[in-house]
């Protein structure tokens, strides 16, 4: 009925914002270390409060490293988080980074703006995730670029393997099973169910150079396509997502 979803959907903002905005929005003004902190922890409990039962398989890298990972729905970042019960830094879109209501928050907590093409920007990116890693941190991206509503797992654009690569930087691969089913895009307001996060194996380019990255990239996502439970496609993500 109309108005059990909108009653959902109101509630779902509450739990949301109560749960994930206040310290990512209000407290990350005052100390982003602690709101960063608090992020895992936010996370899991606006799940839970929303009906999403979140399963675990593997462990999350001992060490600090890059985690690459399959995208289907907005409430991916979430997930990992709240998963991995610890701090991350993700790679984010620019029009997500760039947002006026995100910005001062999503620079206060120390995620990354995603260099997509731009000039000078690259080399940029690379020093602020080996410095994030140097610190004992752990960078997130998602290889595919975006959300699309069709299920499948997209080529993953070979940025963040060169990255990797070059600087020979340990890569987590995860699987995120059942986000796209619960939300998936455009919508905003999840459906109760069971979510499961697949923590893979650490991977390491065999060489610094563009074939490396592309082995490694091809292995991240041999192992996340046979984890997540959505067919290998061959075609890249549409950007207007």
């Amino acid at each position: 009925m109309p108005w059990k979803r909108s009653l959902r959907g109101v509630y779902t903002g509450f739990c949301l914002f109560g749960c994930v905005g206040t310290p990512a929005l209000l407290l990350s003004q005052i100390n982003g270390r602690l709101a960063s902190r608090l992020m895992p922890s936010a996370a899991g409990l606006a799940l839970r409060l929303v009906g999403l039962r979140l399963g675990r398989k593997g462990e999350p890298a001992s060490e600090p490293c890059l985690l690459v990972c399959n995208h289907a729905s907005m409430i991916d970042p979430l997930v990992l988080l709240a998963a991995e019960r610890a701090p991350l830094h993700f790679v984010v879109a620019p029009w997500v980074y760039e947002h006026g209501l995100l910005r001062k928050g999503l620079r206060a907590l120390g995620h990354l703006k995603a260099s997509r093409g731009q000039a000078g920007a690259a080399p940029e990116l690379a020093r602020s995730i080996r410095e994030v890693i140097d610190r004992g941190a752990k960078v997130a991206a998602f290889p595919e670029g975006g959300v699309e509503s069709a299920a499948g797992l997209r080529q993953f654009n070979l940025g963040m393997f060169q990255l990797a690569a070059e600087a020979g930087l340990p890569v987590q691969v995860v699987a995120l099973v059942g986000t796209r089913r619960a939300m998936p895009w455009p919508q905003l307001v999840p459906a109760a169910g069971r979510l499961e996060v697949h923590f893979g194996p650490v991977l390491r380019a065999s060489s610094p150079d563009l074939m490396g990255a592309a082995e490694l990239a091809r292995q991240a996502r041999r192992w996340i396509g046979e984890h997540c439970g959505e067919p290998l496609l061959q075609q890249r993500l549409r950007r207007e997502s």
